[in-house]
């Protein structure tokens, strides 16, 4: 039993240190919030001709499982009633 405990602990120091690697790494690299959002694929695709910029339909390059975590997050948050 002691070395399954010890097995999850390590486990579980390995999962935290990889979180503060990825948290690092989403602060450094995407300064703005529309950087971040075109990272995951969240946010139209901009075609842009002299002065004028034209948005797109959002295009799915991005993780097509984070995209279904925030469609899901985001009927979690419509279907709670209001207080």
């Amino acid at each position: 039993m002691r070395g399954l405990v010890v097995g999850l602990y390590e486990g579980w120091i390995v999962l935290d240190e990889r979180i503060k690697t990825l948290a690092g790494e989403i602060e450094t690299n995407r300064r703005r919030g529309r950087d971040f959002g075109a990272w995951l694929g969240l946010v139209p695709r901009q075609y842009s001709t002299g002065d004028r910029s034209i948005l797109g339909r959002i295009s799915k390059r991005g993780s097509k499982y984070l995209r279904k975590l925030f469609i899901q997050a985001a009927n979690v948050i419509l279907m709670r009633p209001y207080n």
